[in-house]
């Protein structure tokens, strides 16, 4: 069995996931080692915290607690510390039954496969251990929150801001952020003991659609549970994806003489109308696999200096993962600066674009049926545009994309590759 998906583990959490999180601690530790460790605000990360922290004690190593905060702090924080390790423990955008465990690296990145396999590895032969001392020293999130702030040298009081947090990490750091900088900011689903991700946040950000309109605000931003992705919505109510984001800072950095090559980093998903768009102002566009840490892995290898993904992680160097709120101090810098609304800056047009996700048991097994990648196959050699089918690296699920330049086609291409899926769901194959 592969522990790890396309960011870090992520189950339901019970009893196993806890033990999988002492095998972690133990397998990421050793004497001398320091790991840098964050949790969300689930009901289940205060024990899962416990147990992550009796593994890295047990096996001679050192403890340093952030408490409840973002991912992107712990992997800033981890750098900065100068740790072996950071953990975030973390189901992101998943439902408040979920919890799982994010790994960065020293140097703030999310660590590579093969590091993957070689832990999982080292966990499997970890024989659990009952203990009660924990080692665990309280750390300050100072840093990272001037970090954060870094991005303006000035005070942002003419902007106004709607902000939902999602009840989740993000929400005590975006608020010390935004009233550092002045802004005129209202907050929505921020409270630690809420529904994390339930019915807000990015993955629900027409709630706050209406809240913008009302306020006559210049932006609003959507972060999700652990705060390392971000959707907005500009000061007509139009929705801004990850995509659109990209897109808008790509632009404002060329413009700057801040786009190194004049070259970003997107994934499989990203709307080919966003690529044509960049093309027209001379930047360039490289796709690589879906999740954030194939982006910066190829941001790394290109030296380009952003990247991001449609569901909203954006990254921004020297920042080593998606940053929701780095990012949306950055689009309300952006509006400041250049004296006009986020609206003006959205000069694209997109490509019809249709997603459907199918829940799934056996997911990686589905995705290795040879009819169906036959029939994937035969597909998109007769469709014009493009197509995308592929498990999920966070849930039980399939993911279907298909876009073009008619919606309807678009539509009927979808359908029918989750009829594809369903026959060998259903055994039909």
């Amino acid at each position: 069995m592969n522990y790890f998906g396309t960011d870090g583990i992520r189950v339901i959490a019970d009893d196993d996931l806890n033990i999988l999180a002492y095998k972690c601690g133990y397998a990421l530790s050793g004497a001398g080692n320091i790991v840098v460790v964050g949790r969300d605000n689930r009901p289940s990360g205060e024990q899962l915290l416990s147990y992550f922290c009796k593994g890295v004690t047990t096996a001679g190593g050192k403890v340093l607690n952030l408490g409840i905060t973002s991912t992107p702090c712990v992997a800033y924080m981890t750098k900065q510390a100068i740790c072996d390790w950071g953990v975030m423990l973390t189901a992101s955008h998943n439902p408040e039954q979920y919890n799982g465990i994010k790994i960065f690296d020293n140097l703030g990145y999310k660590i590579a496969g093969n590091m993957e396999r070689s832990i999982q590895q080292k966990m499997c032969a970890v024989n659990y251990k009952k203990c009660i001392s924990i080692n665990s020293v309280n750390m300050c999130d100072e840093e990272y929150i001037n970090y954060c702030l870094s991005v303006s040298r000035t005070s942002l009081q003419s902007i106004s801001v709607v902000v939902d947090t999602a009840n989740g990490s993000t929400s005590q750091l975006a608020h010390r952020a935004f009233e550092r900088l002045l802004m005129n900011a209202d907050y929505y689903n921020d409270s630690l003991d809420g529904k994390i991700n339930e019915n807000c946040g990015c993955l629900f950000v027409e709630n706050i659609v209406d809240k913008v309109l009302k306020k006559k605000a210049q932006l609003g931003v959507a972060f999700d549970g652990d705060g390392d992705r971000i959707i907005a919505v500009d000061n007509n109510g139009q929705v801004l994806d990850g995509d659109c984001i990209l897109y808008c800072i790509a632009v404002y950095l060329k413009q700057h003489n801040r786009l190194p090559n004049n070259l970003v980093i997107g994934t499989h998903h990203t709307n080919m109308g966003i690529q044509n768009a960049l093309a027209d102002k001379g930047i360039s566009l490289l796709r690589t696999d879906v999740g954030d840490k194939y982006v910066v892995e190829k941001m790394l290898a290109t030296f380009a200096w952003l990247g991001g993904e449609q569901s909203g992680h954006i990254i921004c160097l020297p920042s080593t993962t998606g940053d929701g709120l780095y990012t949306a101090l950055t689009l309300c810098k952006m509006i400041d600066n250049c004296s006009m609304p986020i609206s003006s800056m959205c000069d694209y047009i997109l490509y019809p674009q249709c997603n459907i996700a199918l829940d799934v048991i056996n997911k990686d097994e589905i995705m290795h049926n040879s009819w169906l990648n036959s029939e994937i196959d035969s597909i998109r050699q007769q469709y014009q545009g493009r197509i995308l089918v592929r498990a999920s690296g966070t849930e039980p699920k399939i993911r279907i994309m298909a876009e073009g330049s008619d919606y309807q086609q678009t539509r009927e291409i979808a359908d029918l590759l989750a009829t594809k899926v369903n026959m060998v769901v259903n055994g039909g194959s």
